[in-house]
């Protein structure tokens, strides 16, 4: 992620066959998306989209061909580049705005800009001013489109949003440490779903939020809409809430229930990012009430997560980018820098794929569900803790990553417990050969260790104590 070249000017750089920029892990799951037509695709409002046109045209996106071409970049400002990218592994094109700084000379901070309903990035380059303000105090701007202008965060959209931001990683210094988002109306909660869904060193970490009147519960948003048709597209979540939960809950910070006026407190993704400061910002004559009740009952839920609440209702005129100032927001986020979770306290996860969650590669035993679970580290004991898990499978990671010592001759203390009462393999990497292992206090056989790949597995086995510990000998 800090491949790092000479850079002179982008459009240099994105000719044609640029191949690296195609990389893409396509075993993420995606089903195949065929293009569909429709006799009126509406809007929320239940305003018309397209008339007999593919679903991909009327939401502004583009399927990709069944042999994507290389990615391609034009000018479009001072060094403000449109680059599309065919290959993404999800059927979709991705199409991004970047704008570069006039000098680059070391790791550099990112602004990512998500864009709201109906938008795409280029509306961003002459609706706002983040593009040209961020690049004139050095910073590198990314505005992906997330597929398509309607993507309301759902999983493909997020899985282009890697690939741009993997795109950008390919080509500049990025400073991991000051990587910073700004989302309006659905960029809002498209942006924190995706923050909250990428927590590991593994991908990009943001150290600061600006949810602008985002959408943050699209169960709600659904409830809310005049017309539906088009979050129940078969190319979008295929049906309502009641008919896919998870679909919804996984695009998704908070879900909000309507008739009760509450956050489910299971299906939270913002718990994954209480510990990264979000300003929210609504204004108060905006028409959407709907929004504005999300946003405060998401920064009402990032507080009772143990976030600091930090939300404002401020003066402007209705539903737009303007009302807040561009200054002012970067002037906020240029303070922050990114920051792990206290490890000394539990910290909270929601799960939502097999994938590194902070330090923990999590297995699910079931797709398309939860995985929750609790962790912490205690360095001075050179212990560590996963708690509380459900829906797992098996858990990975380097005590290392924790602060923790592999050689320390008094050992090494894993707690572990789960909820389910099944089979859990804890495994721990880069590992030499124990000399033992004892399990609540009693010497065990029953580990394994992998000398070509470092790793021991302690399976745990459920019993009558609901929460168990190994101790692991040098």
């Amino acid at each position: 992620m800090n491949k790092r070249i000479t850079i002179t000017a982008l459009a240099v750089l994105l000719l044609p066959s640029l191949g690296s920029a195609q990389r893409r892990h396509v075993s993420l799951g995606q089903r195949s998306i065929q293009p569909k037509t429709s006799e009126v695709i509406r809007g929320l409002k239940g305003e018309p989209l397209g008339i007999d046109v593919p679903f991909e045209s009327a939401v502004g996106g583009t399927i990709a061909p069944p042999i994507a071409p290389s990615a391609s970049a034009t000018a479009l400002l001072h060094r403000v580049y449109k680059v599309r990218i065919p290959a993404t592994g999800t059927s979709w094109v991705e199409h991004m705005i970047v704008g570069v700084p006039d000098q680059i000379v070391g790791p550099t901070p990112v602004l990512v800009l998500f864009h709201g309903y109906g938008e795409d990035p280029e509306d961003l380059a002459f609706s706002t001013e983040y593009i040209q303000k961020a690049r004139q105090q050095g910073w590198l701007v990314i505005a992906p489109l997330g597929a398509h202008k309607f993507n309301f965060g759902i999983e493909y959209a997020q899985r282009n949003t890697e690939v741009a931001l993997e795109f950008l990683a390919a080509y500049f210094p990025l400073d991991l440490d000051r990587i910073y988002g700004v989302g309006f109306s659905m960029g809002g909660g498209w942006m924190t779903s995706f923050a909250a869904r990428h927590t590991s060193s593994d991908h990009v970490r943001f150290a600061a939020l600006v949810n602008h009147t985002g959408t943050m519960s699209i169960s709600h948003v659904h409830a809310s809409a005049m017309d539906v048709s088009l979050l129940e597209s078969p190319m979008m979540f295929e049906g309502s809430p009641s008919q896919f939960p998870f679909r919804y809950q996984q695009a998704s910070s908070i879900d909000l229930n309507l008739a009760l006026n509450s956050v489910d407190p299971d299906t939270d993704l913002l718990r994954n990012i209480a510990h990264t400061p979000i300003k929210t910002w609504t204004c108060a004559t905006d028409p959407n009430l709907y929004i504005i009740e999300e946003c405060e009952q998401f920064d009402f839920h990032l507080g009772q997560s143990g976030g600091t609440s930090d939300y404002t209702s401020g003066r402007g005129t209705g539903h737009d980018w303007s009302n807040l100032d561009e200054d002012a927001v970067l002037t906020w986020l240029a303070q922050h820098t990114r920051a792990d979770p206290d490890s000394s306290t539990l910290v909270s996860v929601l799960a939502d794929r097999n994938a590194r969650w902070h330090e923990f590669q999590i297995v699910q035993r079931a797709g398309g569900a939860f995985t929750p679970f609790k962790w912490g580290a205690l360095p001075a004991f050179n212990r560590a803790y996963v708690l509380q898990g459900s829906n797992m499978a098996q858990v990975a990671f380097d005590p290392t990553d924790l602060g923790l010592s592999k050689t320390n001759p008094q050992g090494l203390d894993i707690v572990f417990s789960e909820l389910d009462n099944l089979v859990t393999r804890v495994i721990l990497e880069d590992m030499d050969m124990p000399t033992n292992v004892l399990f609540n206090g009693i010497s065990t056989p029953n580990w394994g260790y992998d000398a070509s790949t470092r790793r021991l597995t302690l399976p745990y086995l459920p019993g009558p104590q609901n929460t168990n510990a190994w101790r692991v000998l040098p």
